[in-house]
């Protein structure tokens, strides 16, 4: 079936880089659209049961008058010479400075793990790598699904999968792992039973990335379009929104509030209510020059949100999504594609592409510059999270795939120890 499918549906060529904001196409009015087979009505209603009433609220855009002054003038060689946490680096290329009494870890100079892969995908636009709760990572290699053990780096193929997977992402308790494929179609796979447990059809072309929270995924095409999918029913309900007029380069579920992050081609993150799509965003956000690739939500304020920006652009930004107004903004010097937020140590990582291929450390509350990592020789596409969050994975194209202990677990004080008992 799904080779027949890839044999009729064209695909668009993929492009190795992010594209330099453009016009495009012009916005298409907001629309719901669904399968053919299924009754709208009846799945609008459940869709906004599934959520309490929306409260009234404004659409707000954010002003752009011009981009925020960057906090750091000189080149990001010389921005990441400064550091605060006790460092053991001493590899050539990785740069911290002098230890801080606050931490009393240390950053690690190599990875734990280095390992080549092949056919890791060159698209900027995909998210083919994520880190179950159970300890596994999915990756969708250009030859295939591979599943990695992190501490052996052991490599096996699951059988049963489909063709031209582009896009992973694991349930919350990583027993499911969302399947995105090039053609459209969306797959549910279950861990313990080797197979599909369902087949969703959701675009024309490829579904380039997906976050998934309790009973909910939302997903992103090629064409702009999001698809929110509601699984607590054994036929999943499909709502969707054409959300942006170029790619959607990333989505990201609010971890606490019913609020998603749309990040487009366009250069532009919007901030939807998914409990009422249909009235449009609630925010747009525009202060990036480039695709905008990688979002994290602040695990420590949840109505700020950073993004980075692709080649043309090189920064970081930290925003209000109620305000639209830049808190912070660093230019990096190099694509950014991913980002991670430490809430332990209140510490953010970047990874980066065109041109150091490097990875960054910042801490959280004024992206000051940590430290530094120039291990990998191609663009860190990739990047995902362990389950306690103490470690990494990147990856890059032509290159390797690493395992990074980036935030070690803190030793409590007895003080700590005893309030955890109360």
């Amino acid at each position: 079936m799904y080779s027949l499918i890839l044999s009729q549906t064209p695909t668009k060529l993929r492009t190795s880089s992010d594209r330099f904001c453009s016009p495009g196409k012009p916005p298409h009015p907001h629309r719901v659209s669904v399968t053919p087979d299924r009754d709208m009505t009846r799945r609008m209603s459940r869709l906004s049961n599934a959520f309490p009433p929306l409260p009234d609220n404004q659409r707000i855009k954010s002003p752009r008058p011009s981009l925020c002054s960057p906090l750091f003038q000189s080149q990001s060689q010389e921005v990441f010479s400064v550091g605060r946490r006790k460092s053991s680096l001493t590899q050539q290329g990785s740069q911290t400075n002098s230890p801080s009494t606050s931490r009393n870890k240390t950053i690690p100079a190599n990875p734990t793990h280095s390992v080549e892969v092949e056919n890791i995908p060159t698209d900027y636009y995909i998210s083919p790598m994520d880190w179950s709760k159970r300890n596994t990572i999915a990756f969708a290699l250009t030859d295939g699904l591979a599943l990695i053990n992190p501490k052996t780096m052991e490599l096996t193929n699951p059988p049963n999968t489909p063709e031209a997977v582009v896009s992973v992402k694991f349930n919350p308790s990583g027993d499911q792992l969302f399947l995105g494929t090039d053609y459209g179609i969306a797959s549910i796979y279950d861990m313990a039973m080797n197979e599909p447990i369902n087949e969703i059809e959701l675009f024309e072309n490829s579904v380039l990335n997906a976050d998934w929270k309790e009973n909910m995924i939302i997903s992103g095409d090629r064409d702009g379009e999001v698809a929110i999918i509601d699984l607590r029913d054994k036929d999943p309900v499909v709502e969707i929104i054409e959300a942006h007029p170029e790619e959607i380069c990333a989505i990201k579920m609010h971890p606490e509030k019913p609020l998603f992050a749309t990040c487009g081609n366009d250069c532009v993150v919007k901030i939807w209510d998914q409990r009422n799509t249909s009235n449009g965003e609630l925010m747009s956000y525009s202060e990036h020059e480039a695709a905008i690739r990688a979002a994290v939500w602040s695990p420590m304020s949840p109505d700020v949100i950073v993004t980075g920006g692709g080649t043309a652009d090189k920064t970081i930004k930290m925003w209000n999504i109620n305000t639209g107004e830049t808190i912070k903004s660093v230019d990096t010097g190099s694509q950014v594609c991913n980002l991670f937020w430490s809430s332990d140590y209140n510490e953010i990582l970047s990874t980066h592409g065109f041109s150091q291929n490097h990875l960054s450390l910042w801490k959280g509350t004024d992206l000051t510059p940590v430290a530094s990592f120039h291990t990998h020789k191609q663009r860190v596409l990739y990047m995902s999270a362990s389950p306690d969050m103490t470690t990494v994975a990147t990856a890059a194209p032509g290159d390797t795939m690493q395992i990074w202990k980036m935030f070690p677990l803190r030793s409590r004080s007895l003080s700590q120890s005893l309030l955890l008992l109360r």
